[in-house]
């Protein structure tokens, strides 16, 4: 006959069982969400806390308990709380299993890292009590593990991608669920697939279990938005909390974390941390102030920096154009930008835009230099004619963001000295950004008379080649690379004749 336990609560059982100590927002946060308290009943300090994460809410249905949406700052706990909570919904939830089945608990993340990360976590508390570690059946793998309850019933923990989707937890019996980062969730050709996986093992959980919809924000749009939104405040179909940063933690060290990205990159430590949807729309993907702080009238460079450049080819309605930047550890300085535009009715010719190129990038003393998939073939065949090596940008759309994102942190950081040259700066300002489902950022650039962003394109193709490979020069080739006449505001080719458009 199978033994009886009494039921402990989750906040008990990390505490005495674990011997955790959870924050004060975070032992709230639990009491609520996992132990069943009304925020009503909650007093002092606890009840402000209560109603900071859940809303000004006095009670939560039963029916909205089986699933909770916490949208939460980095570096709160998250995972490591979820991860808990998981292993006590294996421990203790009434189970009826069929002889030779599993119930199971898997951990979902948008990766295997991720994944695994959560499912050491639980391990790790596994292995903290002598008590749990013997309840193990066999060893604990990197993918999952199985362990035999007080009564009898086993339960297997598993780490599962988001890219397995909602197939690897359909037909099983399940005590919980956790989605960690859920808004990052996308399957194997990319798609957003968390709602996908949520429909397929929502229905599978057995009464008493709960489903863990957990992660930092990201764009309005997905299951954690449109839940957290119809929640808040409000509970109907889940518990929907909103935990920054440093109301999960406030030790001295996460406030200085949290202060300098803010510091930093305040746009992005309102999402990281304070845990904000980024807003609809599209915005400007470059803050306007960070490049007004980069111009200066004159770049000092220091020698021994060494020297990068990248192309933006364009040849039948756009302008190609060429940037060389100085890099010296983590500074960076543009010491030359070039720009060909074509006439109407007159496309520029391939040859003559690299023989022009080519010629500044050996003056420069600079033998190779990045381009991106645009007119690649034909860019890398008339460079190896002027002796000049090609390096491709990573291609498609994550390459885009990734280059562009490289780009932005060099520059909200203040390590980018740019020329007060107005064509280059506008370009960099109208860049916009626009957030999308599962992680995902689009990037636009708005086309104008001749031009598609042209001069912005190359610099920033040029921050990403001066991390990839940047080209060390000799003194005499800095010396002339540096002087007055490339490091002040140059003349662009056709200006001369008044041929520039505006």
């Amino acid at each position: 006959m199978k033994a009886k336990r009494a039921f402990v609560g989750f906040v008990p059982f990390v505490e005495r069982v674990l011997e955790v100590t959870l924050t004060p927002a975070q032992r709230v946060l639990a009491l609520v969400a996992f132990d069943g308290v009304e925020p009503r009943d909650l007093t002092g300090d606890d009840r402000e806390l209560g109603r900071k994460l859940f809303g000004d809410v006095e009670i939560i249905p039963a029916i909205a308990r089986a699933v909770l949406v916490a949208v939460c700052g980095a570096r709160g706990g998250k995972t490591y709380l979820a991860a808990l909570r998981l292993l006590h919904l294996a421990l203790t939830v009434p189970l009826q299993l069929a002889p030779g089945e599993h119930a199971f608990a898997p951990f979902i993340a948008p990766d295997m890292r991720l994944a695994t990360q959560g499912l050491r976590y639980v391990a790790g508390a596994v292995r903290s009590t002598q008590a749990l570690a013997r309840c193990v059946d066999g060893k604990i793998g990197s993918e999952g593990f199985t362990v035999v309850r007080h009564d009898g019933e086993p339960v297997r923990f598993e780490a599962l991608p988001a890219t397995a989707g909602g197939s690897a937890v359909r037909g099983r019996t399940l005590v919980g669920v956790v989605m960690d980062e859920a808004a990052f969730f996308r399957d194997e050709f990319s798609a957003v697939n968390d709602e996908d996986i949520f429909r397929g093992f929502a229905p599978r959980i057995v009464p008493g279990g709960q489903a863990l919809v957990v992660s930092t924000p990201w764009a309005q749009a997905g299951l954690l938005y449109k839940e957290f939104s119809n929640n808040r405040g409000e509970p109907k179909t889940a518990i929907a909390a909103h935990a920054p940063t440093t109301l999960l933690r406030t030790d001295e060290h996460t406030r200085a974390l949290v202060a300098k990205e803010r510091m930093r990159d305040p746009e992005n430590a309102r999402r990281e941390f304070d845990a904000e949807f980024l807003p609809r729309g599209s915005g400007a993907f470059f803050d306007p102030t960070a490049i007004d702080a980069s111009i200066f009238d004159r770049l000092d460079v220091p020698r021994g920096w060494a020297l990068t450049a990248a192309i933006d080819a364009g040849f039948r309605s756009d302008a190609s154009a060429l940037v060389i930047v100085a890099c010296g550890g983590e500074q960076f300085a543009v010491v030359h930008r070039e720009e060909l535009r074509p006439d109407k009715g007159a496309p520029l010719k391939p040859s003559e835009v690299i023989r022009t190129f080519a010629q500044s990038l050996r003056s420069f003393g600079v033998s190779r230099v990045a381009a991106d998939q645009f007119y690649v073939e034909a860019v890398r065949e008339h460079l190896s004619e002027h002796g000049i090596g090609l390096v491709e940008a990573p291609a498609g759309q994550i390459g885009k963001v990734t280059t562009h994102m490289r780009a932005r942190s060099i520059l909200h950081e203040g390590r980018l000295r740019m020329p007060r040259d107005e064509r280059m700066l506008n370009q960099l300002k109208s860049i916009e950004q626009r957030p999308t489902a599962g992680g995902g950022l689009q990037i636009h650039t708005p086309r104008r008379a001749g031009g598609h962003g042209d001069i912005a394109s190359a610099l920033i193709l040029a921050l990403w080649a001066a991390e990839a490979r940047p080209g060390l020069v000799d003194d005499e080739t800095l010396e002339r690379a540096f002087s007055a006449r490339h490091v002040e505001p140059m003349v662009l080719p056709g200006e001369e004749d008044g041929n520039a458009a505006a």
